[in-house]
């Protein structure tokens, strides 16, 4: 049996996870992650519990897991969506205890730009890319990373240097769906920069994130 780590600190002790096919008759529970499906489903022991798992909104999910056979063959979700049997969000963010003292009017007047956009995906369904070409007509914004002009440095650390002159700085998701907000607008809170988002997402947006 091949096991895998993970359940260390499960208040449960009776439970395994193993990617052994060979135990799939004997499993309580099935986990099926869209990006591994197959065109066919296994033999259904009928006292088994199978989830369906993605991270990924549905305009971005492609595969077996949409053909007939796999319609109404799963008892769980695990997904981002509040409304999953297992909900999984990118992040979730809490009210400091203590409230940073800073002054954001002198932090503000300070910078010099107006609009940053990171971006490395330049085509997506929710055509971020022409609404920022129609927020050019009115104001300046200036495209970083793929899609743009390349940053000095990587990862967070471009995120930071735009942080230091831009006043605020665009999250755009590339699908507008239920509940999807990724890191794009989560790591400017975890990243504590002095820039103000400009999230596009999810309908519902207001009631995951600070109003």
């Amino acid at each position: 049996m091949k096991l895998l780590n993970g359940l260390n600190d499960c208040v449960f002790k009776n439970c395994d996870i193993s990617l052994d096919k060979n135990l799939i008759d004997r499993s309580d529970v099935l986990l099926f992650h869209h990006s591994e499906m197959l065109n066919e489903t296994p033999t259904r022991n009928e006292n088994q519990i199978w989830i369906f798992m993605t991270l990924e909104s549905p305009v971005h999910i492609y595969g077996p897991h949409s053909e007939q056979q796999w319609d109404n063959a799963f008892n769980w979700t695990w997904s981002y969506r509040q409304d999953s049997e297992i909900f999984t969000p990118y992040a979730k963010l809490s009210k400091r205890i203590v409230p940073k003292e800073k002054n954001y009017r002198k932090i503000f007047q300070q910078k010099s730009k107006d609009v940053a956009w990171l971006v490395s995906n330049c085509y997506t369904h929710s055509e971020r890319s022409e609404y920022v070409r129609k927020m050019q007509k009115y104001i300046n914004v200036d495209t970083f990373g793929d899609c743009g002009e390349p940053c000095e440095v990587l990862g967070d650390d471009c995120v930071k240097d735009i942080s230091n002159t831009y006043k605020f700085y665009l999250s755009f998701e590339n699908s507008i769906c239920e509940d999807y907000i990724t890191e794009k607008a989560f790591k400017l809170y975890k990243g504590d920069y002095d820039i103000v988002p400009v999230i596009r997402g999810a309908p519902n947006i207001k009631d995951i994130l600070p109003k």
